[in-house]
C-alpha cells in the first residue's frame, strides 16, 4: 500500500465523508448501524485490502525473481552455488 494511501486511511474527514455518504442515501438505516461505524468498518476493509496487495506483490515479485534465476540457470547464464 503506499504512503499516500496510508495517510489517507488515517485522515478523519475522509471517514467523515464517507459517513456523510452513507447517512445521506439510507445506508445507516436500512443497516441499523450508525454511519460513523459503517464507515470505520469500509476504510477498515480498504486497509486490509491494501496490506493484502502489498503481500500479494511481494509474493509474485519472489515468485517472479525465482523463476527467473530458474530460467537463468537452465540457459547457463546463471550457476547454481
Amino acid at each position: 500500500m503506499t504512503r499516500l494511501a496510508q495517510d489517507i486511511f488515517k485522515d478523519a474527514a475522509v471517514r467523515r465523508e464517507i459517513a456523510e455518504v452513507l447517512n445521506r442515501n439510507g445506508v445507516d438505516n436500512d443497516m441499523e448501524t450508525p454511519d460513523y461505524i459503517l464507515a470505520e468498518y469500509l476504510v477498515d476493509c480498504l486497509s486490509a485490502y491494501g496490506r493484502l496487495r502489498t503481500a500479494y506483490e511481494s509474493h509474485i515479485g519472489a515468485e517472479l525473481s525465482r523463476a527467473a534465476t530458474s530460467v537463468a540457470e537452465k540457459r547457463g547464464v546463471l550457476r547454481k552455488e
